[in-house]
């Protein structure tokens, strides 16, 4: 007794359904936000990590607060609530750049680096002098109504640029959405 071309058949269509119901499922579940951020090229905190994090907690203006952190400059145990949060947030969705569990969790569970450094991993390029001048008569423009470098009546010259470009490089990198971050990449790096 053969196989019959019925069974082949079945055997076939019931593969093809698995291999799409798989491929569909991927496609509608949103990745987690470990899984979003690795993507990205950023890395997690690690154990060597976590002192830094909470002393950086400690001293900012925080606008991205955790709940269980009422009031870290009397609670002892930042870093252990933070670590133990990241634990916990780490699988969940990702739901975009604008979601605040998504940014927090940026923040504070990726390895602390400055803008430059996750640019540079990403394989962005600083601008070529041509590109900065074309960039400088972009920021000079009338039309340009985004002036964000020192109000300067005759416009900005491409050392300005340069001197912003530098400062805002070295702030640290805290999620996509961040406007700086944006602005860096807009008007510091080639396309």
């Amino acid at each position: 007794m053969g196989v019959s071309p019925v069974h082949v058949a079945g055997v076939v269509l019931t593969g093809g359904l698995v291999t799409g119901g798989y491929f569909t499922y991927q496609a509608l579940v949103p990745p987690t936000l470990e899984g979003h951020l690795k993507s990205l090229g950023l890395e997690l905190a690690g154990s060597s990590d976590w002192v830094g994090k909470a002393e950086q907690y400690k001293k900012t203006p925080n606008s991205y607060p955790i709940s269980t952190i009422t009031d870290p400059a009397k609670d002892n145990d930042v870093a252990g609530k933070l670590q133990t949060w990241c634990e916990k947030k780490k699988g969940k969705n990702f739901l975009g750049e604008t979601d605040q569990t998504y940014q927090k969790f940026s923040v504070w569970c990726l390895v602390t680096q400055d803008i430059k450094a996750v640019l540079e991993k990403r394989g962005k390029k600083a601008l070529s002098l041509e590109e900065k001048a074309i960039k400088v008569t972009a920021y000079n423009a009338t039309t340009n109504t985004d002036k964000f470098i020192a109000n300067k009546p005759n416009g900005i010259v491409e050392a300005d640029l340069t001197k912003w470009c530098e400062e805002k490089e070295k702030v640290n990198y805290q999620h996509e959405a961040d406007a700086n971050f944006k602005k860096v990449i807009e008007w510091c790096y080639s396309k």
